[in-house]
């Protein structure tokens, strides 16, 4: 029932500092690992992050043009990640079956 995978996953992350891409990398990764697979996720563990490529975008904005001028800064970041998976395989388990039957008034008591 308790298994363990590897896998490697390529995601793009973007931010407005290199913190948060990287966060936003890592975030993607657990819905990528969890869209994935219906079982149950014990451990998501990243073995090695590789960057494939990295952008970093300054541009200067103002006020209707001509006030407050302040610059901005995008980061957008593509890492390749080798991510160790523990995870609990619930099609293995055999559940006992019981069955409950009701009398039409115990259904409308329970209904409540």
């Amino acid at each position: 029932m308790y298994l363990e995978k590897e896998i490697t996953l390529t995601i793009t992350g973007s931010g407005e500092s290199e913190r948060a891409a990287f966060q936003h990398i890592l975030n993607e990764m657990k819905k990528q690992v969890t869209a994935n697979d219906a079982d149950m996720m014990l451990q998501i563990e990243p073995r090695n992050m590789e960057v494939l490529s990295a952008a970093k975008t300054v541009r200067t904005e103002k006020f209707l043009g001509i006030l407050f001028p302040r610059t901005r800064t995008r980061y957008e970041v593509k890492a390749k990640i080798t991510v160790m998976l523990r995870y609990m395989d619930l099609s293995k388990i055999e559940y006992e079956v019981h069955e409950e039957k009701q009398t039409a008034i115990q259904h409308v008591i329970r209904m409540r």
